[in-house]
This record gives structure tokens, sequence and C-alpha cells, in this order.
């Protein structure tokens, strides 16, 4: 039984990645289309320096989506790794607060997580986080240990 090129090419999908030859050198080929390796590596390189910045966590972990999509990378455990590390410090600082942990957490709980964190920040507007914490702006934080002026004066003396 003869197969049309369409048919014949949706079995080479079904059989995952597989390298090509044409005469533009070799490509990679990705569910149903066929990416050259410079672009591959091109991407992947973008991925290792891309970050959330001012991103949203959606915004964030849709553009990566983008990125692993066009590239075809289905290793979820480094999709974990490069999620959480492209998160701002502080995200990272408060997912391991809630015990995550990128080595054995999932993409979906990691996500979830961030945007909870996300979404409570943005319910307590007017704070800023810390090495203590999270305080609110434009707030002097005192210690007890200081001494305020005068208080040598009301200690008792001996004789």
């Amino acid at each position: 039984m003869e197969m049309s090129g369409r048919q014949s090419a949706e079995k080479d999908v079904n059989r995952g990645p597989r390298h090509v030859k044409s005469n533009g050198g070799p490509r990679h080929w990705t569910r149903s289309w066929v990416v050259p390796y410079e672009s591959c590596n091109l991407q992947r390189d973008k991925i290792a320096v891309f970050v959330q910045n001012n991103l949203t966590v959606r915004e964030y972990l849709h553009e990566l989506n983008e990125m692993w999509n066009t590239i075809g990378e289905r290793n979820d455990r480094l999709k974990v790794d490069k999620f959480w590390k492209g998160l701002r410090k502080d995200f990272q600082r408060d997912l391991w607060k809630d015990k995550l942990n990128p080595e054995v957490s999932t993409l979906k709980e990691v996500v979830a997580a961030a945007e909870v964190i996300e979404i409570s920040r943005s319910v307590m507007p007017g704070f800023k986080d810390t090495k203590h914490g999270r305080r609110p702006e434009n707030t002097t934080i005192r210690s007890a240990a200081t001494t305020p002026e005068g208080a040598e004066n009301s200690h008792h003396k001996g004789s």
C-alpha cells in the first residue's frame, strides 16, 4: 500500500523527533514542522537567558511555553528548573518558604504557587520585600535594643 506525502509525514511525526537531510543542511523534526538546527540552538540560547523581570507569572510562563513549543521541548524537569530559576529572587524565596522544591515539584505546582504569591502581593500594595520579610514602604524599623536619649539618667545607681 502506497502512502501519500501527507500520510508519510504524519507517520514520521508519530515516531517522534528525527533528523532530516535536505539541500539546506541538517534539520530537526518537531511535531508537524521542520526547524533548522541553528534556529533550535538560537532558541535554546534565548531560553537560557530569559527571565521574568517585570512580566506577570502568567506572561512569563506564556513566553517560555512559546519558546519550548518552537524547539519541541518535552522534558518537564528542565521546564520546572528554567521557570523557577528565571523567576525574580523574591518569588523563588517565597516558593521555598511554601515548601516547594525545583527538583521535585511539578511545573503545575510551581506555577500555581507563584500565581498565589503574585496575587497576594497585588492585594497588599504599599509593601516592599526586605531581607527580614515584607515591610510597609516608607516605614522606619527601630530596634528595641537602642537607648532613647536621656535613658542613662533613668537607671538606678549603686550608691
